[in-house]
């Protein structure tokens, strides 16, 4: 029974993206998965219409200092086309995930999963998008959305 309302829920939010997909030119999914104890474990996707070059992505953990941020997850972001780079930091309570073609081309049009990062603890409040930022080749910002999918 817990399967099938995990399929349905999964199967509700998919529409649901879908639906908000449809008025932005980009999409930052971040799903939350469990890990080893209290920790938790959060997967980071970017949608492109393919019209974003470049995109910056501030998530707050709650307070955390850096010995309860888990970074080995996180990819260094290199396109098929190899001038896409990028990759994730964490400083300040804040993980940043950033990204540029760096010949100015859009991102192609899709989901790019830039990898994922772990927490030690629980971060007060949760992962919490702070900023989310996406341009395109003339530097003007694209309207980006926003969603959270929590694994319970």
């Amino acid at each position: 029974m817990k399967k099938i309302s995990q399929i349905a829920a999964g199967i509700a939010f998919v529409l649901a993206a879908g639906t908000a997909l449809a008025q932005e030119s980009a999409q930052v999914l971040v799903t939350e998965g469990h890990a080893k104890g209290a920790g938790r474990t959060y997967a980071v996707d970017f949608y492109s219409d393919g019209t974003a070059v470049g995109f910056n992505v501030d998530l707050s953990v709650g307070g955390l200092d850096a010995s309860k941020i888990d970074l080995s997850q996180c990819k260094k972001l290199v396109l098929k086309d190899k001038a896409t780079t990028g990759g994730c930091s964490f400083t300040e309570g804040v993980v940043r995930f950033v990204g540029v073609n760096t010949d100015l081309r859009p991102l192609p049009k899709g989901w790019h999963n830039l990898g994922a990062f772990g927490v030690s603890s629980l971060p007060k409040g949760g992962v919490v998008q702070t900023k989310v930022v996406a341009t395109n080749a003339e530097g003007r910002a694209v309207d980006v959305g926003y969603e959270y999918a929590a694994d319970k």
